[in-house]
């Protein structure tokens, strides 16, 4: 039987994102924002889609095998209602930029496990494979396209910054 292999760490970044937003979606933090986000390109109206982006690449590596990487994500609503796709945007623009004084609200499924590890066991565990730095947005929400029905689609680019725990 194989053993499991862990998630890589942009994966289990995207779903951490993913999975603390739809929590306080749920808890009704938010004013615009009433339904759950998802991991992958949408085509129903109003929901909002959160997939990877081309230029996710490493920042700087130190000798202990410690990786700074920059992970690139959008977030993507098609709609007719364009001040709603504007506002729930910039709400989760917030939010997220929030996250930067509160570290704490993101971390890695894996680091979790590391730290209570810690107490638990006599062996040396696993590291974590990543561990949460900060969010940029690097430009505001943004219409990007809009068809012949005057449906629009709107983009917001998120930069995510870990710290990856190589095992070298």
């Amino acid at each position: 039987m194989l053993a499991k292999q862990p998630k890589q760490p942009i994966i289990d970044l995207q779903e951490a994102i993913a999975d603390l937003i739809n929590t306080h979606i749920k808890e009704n933090y938010f004013d615009y924002n009433k339904d759950l986000i998802f991991i992958k390109f949408l085509d129903k109206y109003d929901q909002i889609g959160f997939t990877p982006s081309p230029g996710s690449h490493l920042v700087d590596e130190d000798y202990s095998g410690e990786q700074y990487w920059q992970y690139n994500y959008a977030f993507t609503v098609k709609t007719q209602h364009r001040g709603d796709a504007k506002n729930k945007l910039f709400e989760l623009s917030e939010y997220l930029q929030s996250l930067n004084k509160s570290k704490e609200k993101l971390i890695s499924i894996e680091y979790l496990r590391y730290l209570q590890s810690l107490n638990k066991s006599k062996e040396k565990p696993q590291k974590p494979p990543w561990i949460f730095d900060h969010v940029e947005i690097p430009s505001a929400p943004a219409e990007v396209m809009e068809d012949l029905k005057g449906t629009a689609t709107y983009n917001m680019d998120v930069a995510v910054f870990v710290y990856e725990l190589r095992r070298i």
